[in-house]
């Protein structure tokens, strides 16, 4: 491998000192960079370093060298002297950070997170003083963190936590709050106060976890799982599989994976329909398939398929459920014939088709005629079956008479998709 990498670096003039020849070093470290994601280079701290460094060296390769190809820029050194390179290193580094936080907020950004989930809950958990002031706590920890200069703190916390041991006092807060939720009487109880704050719309999971995601609260998520509901689960999985340092991080897999294992049934299927339905591709496919490492992948994909066999095993062959996998442009929604939405120009944009609802609700109707004859044990409902989809996710259920429509919705056009009227009723040109 160092053979190979020293006729790279001979053949490519890395070795001489001319701007080209150290451009191509710069691009040799990222083709290093990008060839194993799972390699120490991508933990969110060596991550960070290093797009600091890369930054600051293409600036001082362009702009800060004698024979820069920015000659121009170049004459910054007869303004500041020798504090020229200094100066461009540190704002390009400091660029690096920048760009880097931006793309790992926007890969926390989840519309999951968002949607109001209260309805797939037995019970609302109730607010205690603690619980708030863990609330508290955590929007002061996002809030001081989420501007320029908290994301150099970040960084000095991260060093500072890698070096001594201690973490920040402000994620030192947020951990003993959540230690003190789950605090009771009985060890059998389910800690409410926990379990409120993970459900709290104004905690932002994945927010929290990518600046607080410590072993010491990765621990109490897990020693709590066997109290958790499936909505519970959900955002949790959906925030774990968000962070940085997941395909790294031994830890956050496995929490994951136990959150799946301790899932089975209905439960499960509900879960896979609201990872599925958050407009963007992570899903349960990309956590299985790409995201785990192969042990993890493993017993993952066991416990799926055992569940799977298991529900199926439920219905006999003509009367199982059937779930609808629709397109949205041209199929559900008209696109007005707007390239690269779509091509037909009979129906105005954002129209519904006339009669697509209608059909998928005749492919349904059969089919939930028979499942009505015979419910699998322990689903029967005199009035309504409840249903995971799209319409439920909006606060509808669905009655037995017409069975789960699910809509696959691309992430552009998410957003477009938030009443059932717009589903439901057909709209005017």
């Amino acid at each position: 491998m160092l053979n190979l990498i020293l006729q790279v670096v001979s053949l490519g003039g890395l070795l001489s000192f001319s701007v080209y020849g150290r451009v191509n070093l710069a691009v040799t470290v990222l083709l290093l960079y990008y060839t194993n994601e799972r390699s120490v280079l991508h933990r969110e701290i060596t991550e960070m370093i290093f797009w600091a460094c890369m930054y600051g060296w293409f600036g001082f390769i362009f702009i800060g060298l004698h024979d820069s190809p920015l000659l121009q820029l170049g004459e910054i050194k007869s303004v500041f002297g020798n504090l020229a390179d200094v100066i461009i290193v540190l704002v390009f580094s400091l660029f690096g950070i920048w760009a880097h936080t931006s793309a790992q907020t926007e890969r926390l950004a989840s519309s999951i997170q968002e949607l109001d989930l209260q309805m797939l809950v037995e019970k609302p958990y109730g607010e205690t003083g603690a619980a708030r002031f863990t609330v508290y706590c955590i929007q002061n920890l996002i809030s001081q963190r989420s501007t320029s200069s908290g994301q150099l703190q970040r960084l000095a916390g991260r060093l500072q936590e890698v070096l001594t041991g201690r973490m920040h006092w402000l994620e030192e807060e947020v951990l003993q709050a959540l230690e003190a939720c789950c605090h009771r009487t009985d060890p059998k109880d389910p800690p409410e106060d926990l379990l409120y704050v993970l459900n709290c719309s104004e905690v932002d999971l994945p927010q929290f976890l990518a600046l607080a995601g410590s072993e010491a609260i990765l621990k109490i998520l897990r020693d709590n799982i066997r109290h958790m509901d499936t909505v519970t689960k959900t955002r949790l999985v959906d925030a774990l599989q968000r962070q940085h340092d997941f395909y790294v991080m031994r830890l956050q897999q496995e929490v994951v994976v136990e959150l799946l294992e301790s899932t089975t049934g209905d439960e499960l299927r509900m879960m896979k329909d609201v990872l599925d339905e958050g407009g963007d591709f992570y899903n349960l496919h990309k956590l299985v398939f790409h995201d785990l490492d192969p042990e993890m992948y493993q017993r993952a994909l066991s416990h799926i398929q055992k569940e799977g066999r298991r529900m199926a095993g439920q219905y006999e062959p003509h009367k199982a459920p059937i779930k609808i996998i629709s397109d949205v442009d041209d199929t559900l929604y008209g696109s007005g014939g707007h390239f690269p939405a779509g091509c037909d120009e009979r129906f105005p944009k954002s129209q519904v088709y006339p009669g697509v609802l209608a059909l998928f609700k005749e492919i349904t109707a059969e089919r939930a005629m028979k499942q009505k004859e015979k419910a699998p044990k322990g689903e029967e409902d005199e009035n309504e079956q409840p249903s995971f989809s799209v319409l439920r996710l909006l606060g509808y259920r669905v009655h037995n008479n017409t069975n789960p429509v699910w809509i696959r919705v691309p992430g552009r056009q998410w957003k477009d998709v938030t009443s059932h009227e717009k589903l439901l009723t057909p709209q005017k040109p």
